[in-house]
């Protein structure tokens, strides 16, 4: 395995690829952008190449950080989803947005389906698959909301996932 050093030059190799033959950042016109995590590589690191805070965060730990190309460059703002969520007071919704972006979800919605199955007809499952710019614009990224909430981030494992199942569940007396 080889060591580089990391420079100006370089440092989006630090990111991780979002998919497959991907690059590892968004490159735009004016910024690149990436996620950041403090507990991956302290932010300090990122600002000695160039990079900036936002004051976007996604599940309250994860930074927006841009590397503007340009001094005037406006920071991106972030789309968000026309989905109209399903509602169902005797059911618990789960809805899965599938995109060819990110090879992760296929891989942990098969354990989801399968906890899922644990509760039998308590359960509304409903797949969307993002194919275009017009369904990205109306259902988002790859996620899973349950009732209409975003419980999880990244891959998880079966017991994170019957426990927030679980919690749906009993917040509408279902169990």
């Amino acid at each position: 395995m080889e060591i580089r050093e990391v420079g100006k030059e370089n440092v989006g190799d630090l990111f991780v690829p979002c998919g497959p033959n991907k690059p590892s950042y968004i490159r735009e016109k004016d910024y690149i952008s990436s996620l950041w995590r403090e507990e991956r590589v302290n932010l300090s690191f990122f600002k000695k190449f160039g990079f900036e805070e936002t004051d976007i965060t996604l599940f309250g730990t994860i930074k927006f950080i841009i590397k503007k190309h340009r001094e005037d460059a406006e920071p991106p703002e972030l789309l968000t989803p026309a989905l109209s969520h399903i509602k169902m007071d005797d059911k618990v919704v789960v809805e899965i947005i599938r995109d060819n972006q990110c090879p992760y979800i296929r891989v942990w919605e098969n354990k989801l389906k399968d906890v899922l199955k644990e509760f039998d007809n308590k359960i509304l499952l409903k797949e969307y698959e993002t194919r275009n710019r017009d369904e990205a614009l109306k259902f988002g990224m790859s996620t899973v909301y349950v009732d209409g909430e975003e419980p999880f981030f990244g891959s998880v494992d079966e017991k994170e996932i019957r426990e927030k199942i679980t919690e749906y569940l009993k917040r509408k007396g279902l169990i």
